[in-house]
């Protein structure tokens, strides 16, 4: 899987990016599945 994430980030012009996987409800599921997100550029929040 990031494998694919990685391919995919790089074919929409993305060199930096943070991957998030969400698990649980503690984490905000209310659907429990395979759930990621890839977002290109800072986020703030994270760690520098």
């Amino acid at each position: 899987m990031l494998t694919f994430v990685a391919d995919t980030a790089r074919e929409q012009g993305l060199e930096d990016y943070n991957v998030i996987v969400n698990v649980g409800r503690g984490a905000g599921q209310t659907i429990f599945h395979l759930h990621w997100h890839v977002l290109g550029g800072r986020v703030r929040g994270m760690p520098a």
